[in-house]
């Protein structure tokens, strides 16, 4: 990897820093309002998931796939087997031919990328000094990196086109036993397996190697130059052992919407059992939950400072009484986040299932009063009666 640096330092002054912080007063509310809806609806979406959950696990039906039962169409299913196709897999660009269930052509360039490091110092009367330093690198990258809004673009420009491009591909049909897979089942099927380039014989053009696993677009893969190409490919084999969660209509499988509108149509790879694969959804909705509860909260919190910034941009005229007040300030702000995204988090739980959120406050309240009454006694001790 290679790398340089460029190290800027500008002041900004005290009346535009008022003035971006004046800007915080309008952004701040419509980022916490904004953050606050999404928090609810991500409460919402995670009791939908939980209570379609515990639908599935009640209904789910054992199903064999060397044979359909008929009794079994419009119910969820279970089954394990091997997932084959007939069907072949090309790349024309290459002429590449893969007989599996899907192929995925990954293309990265050699790319400059930015990343920058900033500190910043108080002065007194309110300006502020900042440090920046950026730091360009060469990296493979399969997503195109914008140069034009590097601070330092001369010497790192990217290429704006690419000559080849990802692709991702599935057969049309597949079937496990003597079940058909939907093709939403067959896109949900993990890409794990590198295709072996050895095996092949791709079709090469000028200026084009093979290195490894990966096709090359360089005069000295060894060596990249900016602009560059690696091609690599992901696979799905014939005979895919799965794991497979789904409805059965006839001899086909298919998404399972359960009544709260949530789908947890599954394929897992290997020998998975029904109860297996509904503890990993479960495991997978709290993981998803809790990123996007935590993220969102931190929204909530940044529009509370922005929304309070003028308070401590005020007080930068003297450093020391503005370090007083932006701890005061994120104090607050930290309150805030707690009671207000605290009180969605319990609404939206309320809302979409009651008996529970009454249990569990009830279970809460009792906490509490236990806690009180400990610390209160140790304040208070009851008086022992005096011996007669």
């Amino acid at each position: 990897m290679s790398n340089d640096q460029v190290t800027v330092t500008t002041t900004q002054s005290y009346g535009s820093r008022i003035k971006d912080a004046l800007a915080g007063i309008i952004i701040g509310p419509v980022l916490v309002f904004f953050a606050c809806l999404t928090l609810w609806n991500n409460e919402w979406r995670n009791a939908d998931m939980q209570s379609a959950i515990r639908e599935w696990q009640s209904s789910v039906q054992l199903a064999q796939a060397d044979a359909v039962d008929p009794t079994l169409d419009g119910k969820l299913v279970h089954l394990t087997g091997k997932i084959e196709t007939d069907e072949a897999l090309s790349d024309t660009q290459f002429g590449l031919t893969f007989s599996g269930i899907r192929l995925m052509r990954t293309v990265e360039m050699y790319q400059w990328d930015e990343k920058s490091d900033a500190t910043s110092s108080d002065k007194l009367g309110g300006s502020q000094t900042t440090t920046t330093t950026y730091t360009y690198a060469k990296v493979w990258d399969d997503t195109p990196i914008d140069s034009s809004m590097f601070h330092e673009k001369t010497g790192h420009e990217n290429p704006i086109t690419w000559k080849y491009s990802s692709t991702d591909s599935i057969v049309e049909r597949a079937n496990i036993g003597k079940y058909i897979l939907s093709t939403p089942l067959i896109e949900q099927i993990p890409v794990t397996t590198t295709l072996p380039l050895s095996r092949y014989t791709p079709s090469l053009h000028t200026g084009e190697t093979i290195v490894g696993d990966a096709i090359y677009v360089s005069a000295d893969p060894q060596n990249p130059q900016i602009g560059d190409l690696r091609i690599s490919y992901n696979t799905v084999e014939n005979n895919y052992l799965a794991s497979i969660l789904a409805k059965q209509s006839g001899n086909m499988l298919s998404s399972y919407i359960a009544k709260s509108g949530s789908d947890i149509t599954r394929i897992e790879s290997g020998t998975k059992t029904a109860t297996e694969m509904f503890q990993h959804a479960t495991e997978e909705n709290t993981l998803i939950t809790w990123i996007w509860r935590i993220g969102w909260l931190v929204f909530i919190f940044v529009g509370f400072l922005l929304f309070f910034r003028i308070l401590p941009i005020l007080a930068k005229v003297i450093p020391p009484l503005a370090w007083i007040v932006d701890t005061g300030v994120g104090l607050i702000a930290l309150l805030l986040t707690v009671v207000l995204g605290g009180g969605i988090i319990i609404i939206a739980w309320f809302a979409a299932r009651p008996i529970v959120s009454l249990v569990v406050l009830a279970v809460c309240l009792a906490i509490g009063a236990g806690i009180y009454y400990y610390l209160h006694t140790r304040k208070n001790p009851i008086p022992t009666p005096p011996t007669i």
